[in-house]
């Protein structure tokens, strides 16, 4: 069977790691709403457990291993998870509708599980959307307390492509041709990077649902910032006045006052909850997915241009190799490369009509 499948991983923290959760589980007021209700049956935890007591577990017993490894307390922002996506190329989205390959996706996220050091918390199975597809979390914290993360490199993730191929092709399902052998093999760049109508319409739809689901879980986390704000004016009390005697004109006068050191620290704390509040609700921070879409088109990029110098070096080299052949020959057998160049005359190209497009003005 024909297609292809490919896997994208990112980090994420334990605040986005929650919102990841409940949408990956469609836990209540997290299913988004392009899914088809419908079809909700379909989907199936096919490895670990995806339940919120899991996940706080696991969060619990990473950030021992980092207060073990570093003596210190795991950083607030820190990436406790790895998160990834199996998907399938168009050819094969009605195939794994119908046959979803439960089993091979499992055995990948264990095997990678196993490559990283670490242990595999859910993988689960989207049935209830247009193209069906995989999601899963892994815990990103080894046993040395170090983040697997910061060994996710360019061949890495080339590997990781490799090994996805591999696996799938029991059910006939191949790794998708990376950019730079395409570039190397001299296909249309153009086609390479830019897609047809056709493709669009087929691309588009599943595009879009995957930014609804980023967004859905932008919201969650807005939800949870709101409702940590509120927590934190509920629980947070307010610096304690003490009473003091002023001297005002000639008569003294009981006032309360605040000490101004913890006047600051309770301003400095109420400002950073404020700050972080406005940079997610207005959007100045973005999504560790999103960067990593962002940062990993960027990769692909230079792999490319790195393939493409390749080719044209060596294009150089067998020029200048050709070119001594020629001044050989010129200088040893001049009259065999005169008899060449007079039955084999150079041709000249007739300019197509309308300029280098070939497009030719009305009326031609």
């Amino acid at each position: 069977m024909a297609g292809s499948v490919s896997v994208h991983i990112y980090g994420l923290n334990a605040l986005e790691a929650e919102g990841q959760r409940a949408h990956d589980a469609r836990a209540v007021g997290h299913v988004p709403d392009y899914v088809d209700h419908q079809k909700s049956d379909q989907n199936k935890v096919v490895l670990g457990d995806v339940s919120p007591e899991a996940l706080k577990n696991s969060i619990f017993e990473q950030s021992l291993r980092i207060r073990t490894a570093n003596r210190k307390a795991p950083r607030k922002d820190a990436n406790f998870f790895i998160c990834g996506v199996i998907g399938f190329s168009k050819e094969a989205r009605n195939f794994v509708l119908e046959n979803p390959p439960h089993v091979l996706s499992a055995r990948f996220v264990e095997e990678i599980s196993v490559q990283f050091g670490v242990k595999p918390l859910y993988c689960v199975y989207h049935g209830d959307e247009s193209s069906g597809h995989f999601q899963f979390l892994i815990e990103n914290i080894d046993k040395e307390g170090k983040a697997a993360t910061n060994r996710l490199k360019k061949k890495t993730l080339v590997d990781l492509q490799n090994r996805a191929g591999e696996i799938f092709a029991e059910i006939g399902l191949s790794r998708g041709t990376p950019k730079a052998v395409r570039v190397a093999r001299g296909e249309d760049y153009s086609k390479i990077i830019h897609r047809s109508v056709k493709e669009l319409h087929e691309d588009l739809p599943l595009e879009i649902q995957g930014l609804k689901e980023e967004v859905q879980i932008l919201k969650d986390l807005r939800e949870k910032v709101r409702s940590e704000i509120d927590h934190f004016a509920e629980t947070t009390s307010p610096p304690k006045a003490i009473k003091v005697e002023v001297l005002q004109g000639h008569q003294p006068e009981i006032m309360e006052m605040i000490p101004a050191e913890e006047f600051d620290r309770f301003a400095k704390s109420v400002q950073g909850r404020v700050a972080l509040a406005n940079s997610i609700l207005t959007g100045d921070l973005v999504s560790a997915k999103k960067y990593q879409v962002v940062s990993q088109k960027l990769v692909d990029t230079q792999q490319v241009l790195e393939e493409t110098q390749k080719v044209v070096m060596q294009t150089k080299k067998e020029v200048g190799f050709l070119r001594k052949i020629v001044d050989w020959i010129r200088e040893y057998f001049p009259d065999i490369l005169d008899r060449f160049q007079e039955t084999h005359p150079i041709e000249e190209v007739a300019p197509q009509a309308g300029g280098p497009g070939g497009i030719a003005p009305p009326g031609l």
